[in-house]
């Protein structure tokens, strides 16, 4: 008895050990999202946009089921992501120091880069973007991140990008640094005469592939599946055709 009772603990200690060196299963992966017009946006209750649609159809095609999306804040996506293991956000620029924190899935869209002023207060390059008083720029992004690399004193961080367009209108700022990806969201949303108060400058040479990306300890298992699967629907130009549906498919 006593030793059956033993050999019962250790295939208990053992399961349990198992479950703990195993990495999350593909039930347990979550999605995040951030309220960013086209790329993933609430619409009618409905999480919708580029990233989603290419999300979903990766998930399907790597044979894992689809988690519901949550919705965070540029900033607090990114952190929530960093700081688990079983992540999967749905839109991230990858850019040299995020390059080691996270596995990379596959690129939706190669963002360029604008400044966008008022009328009054013209920029078209960074070096006259630096004089201004005051530039919007989205919270946590690599937009903020390379600005404040450059040693950018004038930067007004804002949660969203539609802020952004909304305080460039109303004259609260001089200009935004923003990308082709989110400009071309918030004007589809703002309605496109919304145009006519601002004025968009020439595409920089600044450029950003923004990916599908994980966890860097997201299961291998999984992440090798959407990676594969991500390819696949790459090569069959099925990716092309959700571009195509948000304008985008010039920027792949």
């Amino acid at each position: 008895m006593g030793f059956l009772f033993r050999l019962y603990a250790l295939s208990i200690a053992i399961n349990l050990l198992l479950i703990q060196i195993n990495p999350a299963s593909s039930s347990e992966i979550n999605l995040i999202s951030n309220n960013l017009y086209p790329t993933s946006y609430v619409e009618d209750g409905k999480i919708k946009g580029l990233a989603i649609e290419i999300s979903k159809a990766v998930f399907k095609r790597a044979g894992l089921e689809y988690p519901s999306p949550q919705i965070y804040p540029y900033k607090r996506a990114l952190y929530l992501t960093e700081n688990s293991s079983n992540t999967v956000l749905v839109s991230l620029a990858r850019t040299p120091t995020r390059a080691a924190n996270f596995v990379w899935i596959g690129r939706l869209v190669v963002a360029v880069r604008f400044i966008v002023s008022r009328k009054d207060s013209l920029a078209y390059s960074i070096a006259e973007a630096r004089e201004l008083e005051s530039i919007g720029v989205l919270k946590g992004s690599s937009l903020e991140n390379q600005l404040k690399g450059m040693g950018f004193k004038n930067l007004v961080p804002l949660e969203t990008e539609q802020t952004s367009f909304r305080m460039l209108s109303k004259q609260r700022l001089d200009a935004w640094y923003t990308s082709n990806v989110l400009l071309s969201g918030v004007l589809l949303s703002q309605g496109l005469e919304s145009r006519s108060a601002i004025t968009i400058g020439p595409p920089l040479s600044e450029t950003t592939d923004v990916y599908m990306a994980a966890s860097k300890n997201f299961p291998e298992g999984d992440f090798l599946k959407l990676k594969s699967a991500f390819q696949q629907l790459e090569n069959e130009g099925a990716l092309t055709s959700i571009r195509r549906k948000y304008g985008l498919e010039s920027y792949q």
